[in-house]
């Protein structure tokens, strides 16, 4: 239990300095690489939400998320709780 919980709150870190950077840069989405170079841990996550805009599932490791963009998983939404 212990790893998954270090393994989430290092998602977290990472997806949040995604998600500055898609801000800082005035994007709508970032390439999957940045996804890989970070070491995003795709099978750790607090929990799964349904976007209601684009039908999506939200993988959020805490605070922020991940959500695919497109089926070839070559893009991604970073999504922060209760931002616009």
């Amino acid at each position: 239990m212990k790893l998954l919980i270090d393994s989430i709150k290092s998602n977290q870190d990472k997806l949040s300095k995604l998600y500055n950077y898609i801000k800082r840069n005035n994007l709508k989405n970032i390439s999957a690489d940045f996804i890989k170079y970070e070491g995003i841990d795709f099978g750790s996550f607090s929990s799964v939400t349904k976007n209601i805009n684009t039908d999506g599932n939200i993988y959020w490791s805490m605070s922020y998320g991940f959500e695919a963009v497109d089926s070839e998983l070559n893009f991604y939404y970073i999504h922060k709780k209760n931002s616009k």
